[in-house]
């Protein structure tokens, strides 16, 4: 889209970094990291940490999520709160129940086009068994973690999709453990949310001038007193 002036200011600020000095240089990029920032968070269409129901065995109340199969535990404080270990905090959903395996998943969810951010932090049960635990949300996302006890790293996920037309998902978070079990993967911190590339604004551009400007200004007196 071309936006009137952008080509005149363009042209300005051309000739003006020619005359900075590298240290001018420097500030000015850090001055475009600070202005032009590439994504921008929106609107959460998922946001459940579990800090805010009551713990219990074979809960019903997961916030966001329902149980759709088996059972699942939510742990937290006095019930097993032990278990929830860091990146998890608070209360955490073990995905195997009183007993389990269990299976979870949100309601329907309407993605228009656009890129989105999903995270989870999905932990190894830490009772000493290797868990199974499979994600999907539709057919955008799609992968099985197999955790064993202490793995704390690699079911922390954090993954940016696509969505090129607009689409109806459900998050759905399945344990693939035996039945019965006791001891499945701990899961917190799930967050589906969209982000946006950062588009600057006409003001913002004109500080980004002003302050271009004001360097061009403060290397050409540096110039004329050496």
């Amino acid at each position: 889209m071309h936006v009137p002036g952008r080509t005149r200011a363009t042209g300005v600020t051309s000739e003006l970094l020619i005359r900075l000095g590298d240290g001018m240089k420097r500030l000015l990029a850090s001055l475009l990291l600070i202005f032009v920032w590439p994504v921008v968070a929106k609107a959460d269409a998922v946001q459940e940490n579990f800090n805010e129901l009551t713990p219990s065995l074979n809960a019903t109340n997961l916030g966001a999520f329902s149980v759709t199969s088996g059972a699942v535990d939510l742990v937290g404080g006095a019930l097993y709160g032990y278990l929830c270990v860091s990146p998890a905090s608070g209360n955490c959903v073990d995905m195997d129940g009183t007993p389990g395996p269990g299976t979870i998943s949100t309601g329907n969810i309407t993605l228009t086009p656009g890129t989105y951010l999903l995270s989870f932090d999905l932990l190894g049960s830490q009772r000493g068994n290797t868990t199974s635990t499979t994600v999907t949300l539709g057919s955008l996302f799609g992968e099985t973690f197999v955790l064993t006890s202490t793995d704390d790293t690699s079911g922390v996920v954090s993954q940016l999709i696509t969505v090129g037309a607009t689409t109806i998902v459900q998050l759905v978070f399945t344990s693939n453990d035996p039945s019965p079990s006791y001891n499945g993967a701990l899961l917190d911190n799930v967050d589906l949310k969209s982000v946006s590339e950062a588009v600057p604004e006409p003001g913002t551009w004109g500080m980004l001038l002003a302050g271009v400007l004001m360097l061009a200004g403060f290397a050409n007196r540096r110039r004329a007193t050496a």
